[in-house]
């Protein structure tokens, strides 16, 4: 039996490449450049950024489109909406596609489902898969364990983008809370945070009163590494897209962040038979 290594890719997100692009003054091109001579080789990317200009610089750069993400409205109807996104999805190749309520008070948590579902059906006949993540907003019902679980319960086929940042909130574990998720999981945000301002500006209190900032991938206080780990030991080969929003310095922290999880992944056993 031949063994054969398992090559996890890694992702950016096309607004802190934007935000290194105004820290360098460089052109956006000129910004995935950089992103690719790093070693990552995808982007996670909003629907509005995925302009004619944008993807052809994303082509030249040699990145591919690993998830496309867009805010709606469930106040609203979306079936236009929904149309357009699953034909960017297709024109760009994209792998997965995360609709993001822009809130989902109680009475339209209804409505909130059906559009996820309604997105969900037209994009699996497309064979792209439809995420949503544990998001740290609490205007958003999704923003816990309990809440991001109602709509994998209520959307068929709908499966979770784990954000290692975004369960501050919930007063879980982090590593239960992955674990509990881990069957659903089909993309992976890193994010990780430190309680000092060495990397960023403070951007949140967790449950226990401390004020947060982005970090590196692996240079903060929370168990990145392990929960990274873990997953793949689970059987995880998706992508992982690595988050540090509004640092000082994006090119570092990109650098840095790549450093730590490549390390990581070389610490592992990523193989499997053929």
């Amino acid at each position: 039996m031949k063994r054969i290594k398992m090559n996890l890719q890694l992702a950016q997100f096309d607004f802190q490449m934007n935000q290194m692009a105004r820290q360098l003054s460089i052109t956006t091109a000129e910004a995935m450049q950089i992103v690719r001579s790093i070693g990552y080789t995808c982007l996670d990317c909003d629907f509005r950024s995925l302009t004619s200009d944008f993807c052809t610089a994303m082509k030249d750069a040699g990145l591919k489109l690993s998830l496309m993400y867009v805010f709606f409205d469930p106040a609203k109807d979306n079936s236009e909406l929904i149309q357009n996104v699953v034909e960017k999805a297709v024109q760009n190749n994209a792998v997965r596609v995360m609709p993001i309520p822009n809130s989902d008070p109680k009475p339209l948590r209804n409505k909130a489902f059906a559009d996820m579902r309604a997105f969900q059906i037209s994009l699996a006949e497309n064979n792209i898969s439809t995420v949503l993540e544990d998001f740290a907003d609490p205007g958003k019902s999704f923003n816990s364990l309990a809440g991001l679980q109602n709509y994998l319960d209520n959307v068929p086929g709908l499966g979770c983008c784990f954000d290692t940042g975004n369960f501050a909130a919930d007063t879980k574990p982090l590593l239960c809370i992955a674990d509990s998720l881990m069957p659903k999981i089909r993309h992976i945000h890193i994010k990780d945070f430190a309680i000092n301002h060495l990397f960023a500006p403070d951007m949140l209190t967790d449950v226990r009163g401390r004020k947060l900032s982005s970090a590196p991938a692996g240079c903060g206080i929370l168990p990145v590494e392990t929960v990274v780990k873990s997953a793949i030991k689970a059987g995880y080969r998706g992508i992982l897209a690595v988050e540090h929003a509004n640092v000082y310095n994006e090119r570092v922290a990109m650098e840095r962040s790549y450093s730590n999880i490549s390390r990581w992944l070389n610490e592992l056993d990523c193989f499997s038979a053929e």
